[in-house]
C-alpha cells in the first residue's frame, strides 16, 4: 500500500501511514462479529471494481508484448515459486476460520446443520477461486504487454507503475484504492485471527481481546516500518519451505474429510523433510565444494 501511494504522494511518511492503517484496522477488527459483513458487503466489491478498471483498460489498449527467450516451462516454474510470496494459501488457513465462524451466525445455517454449512462454504470457495484466478490471469496478461516497462522495478512499485501506464496519472486514485483495500482486507483478517489466538490460547483469556488486538497491531506497526525488500527477505526462506508442506496438508485434509484417509501426520512430516532438503540442498553442496 505504502509503496504504491508514495508514487503519487512522495512526501508521505511511512510511520504516519502505518499508524493510520493500524488505527483503521483496530476500528474494523474491534467487533469481530462485524468482520465478515464489512469484508463481504463493502471492501471486497470496491476492491474488485478497482481491479477491474485497471484490467479492462489494460486489455483493451496496450502495446505489443515483447517476445521472451524463456520457454514456457521456465516461466511457469518461476511464476509458481514467486506465487508463494502472495501467501494466498497460507492466509486461507486463517481466513477460512473467520468465514466459517461468520457463516455459523446465519440462522438458516444453524438450522440446516453441518451439510448446509459445508455447501455454503464450498459455494463461497468456488466463487473466490474463480475471481482470484481471473484477477491473477488478467494481471499477468496485462503485465506481459508492459513487461518492457516493468523490468528491474522493485516489487512494491510494479502495480503502481503498471496502472500508471494503463490509466495515466489520473488513474492513481484507482490504483491506490485497489492496493490499499487488497492489503487492508488481508490485514484485518489476520490481525483478528492472531489477536483471538493470543486471547484464547496464549493468555487463556487472562487479558481482554481489545488488549490482545492492541499488542498485535503494535507488532504490526513495528514490522510495517521495515523496508519491503527486508520483509520479503525474511519471509522467502520460510515460504519456500512451508508452502509445499501446506499444499500436501491441504490435499491430505480433503482426502481425510471425503474418504476417511487417516495417515495425515506422516505425509506432512515427509513433505517437511523433503522441502527443507530441497531448499538447503544447494547450499550444503556449495559448502562441501561439490558445486561452485
Amino acid at each position: 500500500s505504502y509503496g504504491t501511494l508514495k508514487m503519487y504522494c512522495p512526501s508521505l511518511s511511512a510511520v504516519l501511514f502505518s499508524l493510520i492503517s493500524c488505527i483503521v484496522i483496530f476500528c474494523a477488527a474491534y467487533k469481530k462479529s462485524r468482520m465478515v459483513n464489512l469484508l463481504g458487503v463493502l471492501l471486497s466489491p470496491v476492491l474488485l471494481v478497482s481491479l477491474a478498471v485497471i484490467i479492462i483498460k489494460g486489455l483493451l489498449v496496450h502495446p505489443v508484448a515483447p517476445v521472451l527467450a524463456l520457454d514456457a516451462i521456465t516461466v511457469f516454474s518461476r511464476g509458481f515459486i514467486q506465487g508463494y510470496n502472495t501467501m494466498d494459501l497460507l492466509v486461507t488457513f486463517f481466513f477460512s476460520g473467520l468465514i466459517i465462524r461468520g457463516l455459523r451466525q446465519i440462522d438458516e445455517v444453524r438450522a440446516g446443520g453441518q451439510w448446509l454449512l459445508a455447501r455454503y462454504a464450498l459455494q463461497a470457495s468456488i466463487i473466490g477461486v474463480m475471481l482470484l484466478g481471473l484477477v491473477y490471469a488478467s494481471f499477468a496478461l496485462v503485465a506481459a504487454y508492459y513487461s518492457a516497462l516493468l523490468g528491474g522495478l522493485p516489487a512494491e512499485a510494479l502495480l503502481g507503475t503498471l496502472a500508471h501506464a494503463v490509466l495515466g496519472r489520473a488513474g492513481g486514485a484507482f490504483v491506490s484504492l485497489a492496493v490499499v483495500l487488497a492489503c487492508l482486507t488481508t490485514a484485518m483478517t489476520l490481525v483478528t485471527v492472531f489477536a483471538n489466538f493470543l486471547y484464547s490460547q496464549v493468555f487463556s483469556k487472562a487479558i481482554s481481546y481489545r488488549n490482545c488486538l492492541f499488542l498485535t497491531l503494535l507488532a504490526t506497526f513495528i514490522v510495517a516500518n521495515l523496508k519491503f525488500s527486508e520483509i520479503v527477505a525474511m519471509l522467502v526462506p520460510v515460504l519456500v519451505v512451508i508452502y509445499p508442506v501446506l499444499v500436501v496438508l491441504t490435499i491430505i485434509n480433503v482426502l481425510h474429510k471425503l474418504y476417511g484417509f487417516s495417515p495425515v501426520k506422516v505425509p506432512v512430516v515427509f513433505a517437511t523433510i523433503a522441502s527443507i532438503a530441497w531448499y538447503q540442498g544447494p547450499q550444503v553442496l556449495v559448502c562441501l565444494g561439490i558445486i561452485g
